[in-house]
């Protein structure tokens, strides 16, 4: 193939691609003019393109899926995702799909992929940075209020620090943003019942 000739013994061709694939025949001549022949059938794959690896999202809570992807390629490929940095990542599957999901506790983690089709194996792709946070636990100053008609209802939520929101609902169409609600004042019997306290902490 590609106007192939050599009279070495043992020739190497440098940078292959699949143009070189095909038959090789090699002629031997004796000190007695007698010729023999020999074929050799070469089959080389494409190289395989460096993937790219996808999150669904860079930051993640506690008990959530890492969601990885990569594009697909065609062929009999396997995708071998692994944790860390390449060289040195610890292989934590592999797939016939360009997807891998995963759960990890609360820290910062690092993923990449590799592909392998036959006996060729692609570059690793450059690693992408996950962090897994962890889940704000809604605590309320008072889990029993008692107060009487007229009184006065005071909420309020000890859990506090940057990033941290509030919604706070209950009865007779309350709901507030703030760690401490604007008091109750005063208090009617439509305003008695539960009230409900989510905490985020960015995405959690």
């Amino acid at each position: 193939p590609n106007g192939f000739t050599s009279n070495l013994e043992n020739p190497v061709i440098p940078n292959v691609d699949a143009s070189y694939s095909g038959t090789y025949t090699l002629t031997a001549t004796g000190f007695n003019g007698c010729t023999g022949t020999g074929v050799a059938q070469v089959f080389i794959n494409s190289e395989i393109n460096t993937p790219l690896i996808f999150a669904n999202d860079t930051v993640v809570c506690s008990g959530t899926d890492i969601s990885l992807s990569t594009q697909a390629y065609s062929g009999q490929v396997k995708y071998f995702w692994y944790e860390g940095t390449a060289p040195n990542g610890i292989l934590l599957d592999s797939t016939i799909i360009p997807a891998y999901s995963l759960q990890r506790p609360v820290g910062q983690y690092s993923f990449y992929v590799i592909i392998k089709e036959n006996d060729c194996i692609s570059n690793p792709s450059a690693s992408v940075s996950i962090r897994v946070r962890d889940i704000p636990v809604s605590q309320v100053d008072q889990p029993v209020i008692a107060v009487c008609e007229g009184g006065s209802i005071a909420l309020g939520t000890p859990v506090n620090g940057s990033g941290i929101g509030y919604l706070w609902s209950g009865p007779n169409g309350f709901s507030s943003t703030a760690q401490y609600p604007p008091v109750i004042q005063p208090a009617t019997l439509a305003d008695a019942g539960t009230y409900s306290l989510v905490i985020t902490d960015g995405t959690c």
